[in-house]
C-alpha cells in the first residue's frame, strides 16, 4: 500500500474510530495496523490527533542568488 493510499484510508477510518467504543476500536485499530504496516502505537496516536485535513500545497522556495 502506497503512501497516497494509506493517507486514503486514514482518512476514511478516522470519524469511525472516534464515535467507536472501546472494544470496536481494538479491531478497527488491528485492522488498521494490519493494512498500512504502522506500528500500534503510531496507529493509536495518529487515530486519536487531531482531524485529517487537505494537505497544503507547499510553497517552492528558491535559493536567493
Amino acid at each position: 500500500m502506497g503512501r497516497k493510499g494509506k493517507w486514503e484510508y486514514f482518512r476514511a477510518i478516522y470519524g469511525r474510530y472516534q464515535q467507536a467504543d472501546r472494544q470496536a476500536k481494538q479491531v478497527m485499530l488491528n485492522e488498521f495496523c494490519l493494512t498500512t504496516g504502522y506500528h500500534r502505537k503510531y496507529a493509536i496516536r495518529i487515530l486519536n490527533g487531531p482531524p485529517p485535513e487537505k494537505r497544503q500545497a507547499r510553497r517552492e522556495r528558491r535559493r536567493e542568488l
